[in-house]
Formats: C-alpha cells, structure tokens, sequence
C-alpha cells in the first residue's frame, strides 16, 4: 500500500477462492487501510469469506517508529 501525500492509504478485494484447479469454491472480501501520523503507524482489515454462510475476521496493528 503506498500511501498519500496526506499519510494514509486504502485498498478493497473481492474476488472467488479455491483449491488446486477448482476456484468455484467460494467467494472472499478484503478491506484494508493505513495511516501514519507522527512516530505512530496503525494498519488493519477486514476480511472475509463465504463458503456456505460469512465468516468474518479483523486485524489491527499498531507501530511507533524510535527513529
């Protein structure tokens, strides 16, 4: 993710998942950012995928920078 002259950046996917040669097994969503603001850096997602029924996950990172 590159990010902006502001200090942020976002990124969205949707697509079909599978295995080996068969991609028709579901379908998969990805949202996504970053923002950096002085020392700090905070990433995360949301993300999911759809077999039968949603299944949903979240991740967040936080990072400061010493240097």
């Amino acid at each position: 993710k590159n990010l902006d002259a502001h200090g942020w950046a976002m990124d969205i996917e949707y697509g079909q998942y599978g295995s080996g040669f068969d991609f028709d097994t579901g379908d998969s969503a990805e949202a996504g950012y970053k923002v950096n603001f002085g020392g700090f850096e905070v990433k995360g997602k949301v993300e999911g995928y759809n077999a039968e029924d949603w299944d949903w996950g979240v991740e967040t990172e936080l990072r400061y920078n010493f240097w």
